[in-house]
């Protein structure tokens, strides 16, 4: 038990995350409704890393492969592939390592991927060759069968990695406070709310803490970034702006960025 605790507090927070996205990729292509998800996210992986590989070894080298796995399962997670064409796909992996490289090269500023789905996500909107990739998130909000009883597993490792993660990167309060007010916006509007919702909201919180350096480590700044990226969600999604998540927590990193430059 001594030996499992030693190795336990010897993860950084990324070896926490990385664990906790695979479990929740494992929940999904196990899942009685997975299709052909095991498949989708191998090629993914394949794809990712393919990409990957020319930018570690022509611009930077100290890049991990640890965090491009990060960043790639984020994608295969919460990703639409179905009517996804070449084009999109291999341009949300282009953008997620611009950013990694060049845009985050010295300072963290923005979210890799979340800065690489909100880019394809404005080509689409006025290009033909870009196809939405559209943010559902079914690879958080699947459920199991126990005794007859629909249960979200996902719950557990999600919960989990808001908890160890927002912990150690001294961002609990931050993902904490984007929560309940999703909860509470989506309450006050349609007096309603689901496991799926539940579900895609916790994984939201997760993404917003796991690029440290773009939230802040004081509690009302935390209060303020996540109360303001929870209320801009719910005003895009009233107002019919797709992948608003995305947008969100661009605008959150952005934000957050020109606060710490005054």
């Amino acid at each position: 038990m001594n030996r499992i605790k030693q190795i336990f507090n010897k993860l950084t927070a990324s070896d926490h995350f990385l664990i906790f996205l695979i479990i929740l990729f494992l929940l999904k292509s196990f899942s009685a409704d997975s299709g052909n998800y095991l498949h989708i996210g191998i090629e993914h992986l394949i794809i990712g890393f393919i990409w990957f590989l020319p930018f570690k070894y022509g611009v930077d080298r100290s890049k991990s492969f640890q965090n491009a796995t990060i960043s790639i399962f984020i994608i295969i997670l919460i990703m639409q592939h179905t009517n996804l064409n070449m084009v999109t796909g291999f341009s949300v992996f282009v953008f997620t390592y611009i950013a990694k490289f060049f845009i985050n090269k010295s300072v963290s500023y923005v979210n890799p991927v979340v800065f690489a789905l909100a880019m394809v996500s404005m080509l689409s909107f006025i290009t033909p060759f870009y196809l939405l990739p559209a943010v559902d998130f079914n690879g958080v909000t699947h459920f199991i069968t126990i005794l007859s009883i629909y249960f979200p597993l996902a719950i557990v490792p999600l919960v989990l990695s808001i908890l160890i993660n927002g912990k150690r990167l001294k961002r609990s309060f931050l993902s904490e406070i984007y929560f309940a007010t999703a909860t509470l916006v989506q309450l006050s509007i349609h007096q309603d709310i689901s496991w799926e919702f539940i579900l895609s909201q916790l994984f939201v919180a997760a993404i917003l803490i796991i690029e440290p350096k773009t939230s802040p480590v004081g509690k009302k700044q935390q209060a303020i970034l996540g109360v303001s990226v929870a209320v801009c969600v719910h005003f895009f999604i009233l107002k019919g702006v797709p992948n608003g998540e995305v947008f969100a927590i661009l605008i959150g990193n952005i934000g957050y960025y020109l606060f710490r430059k005054r």
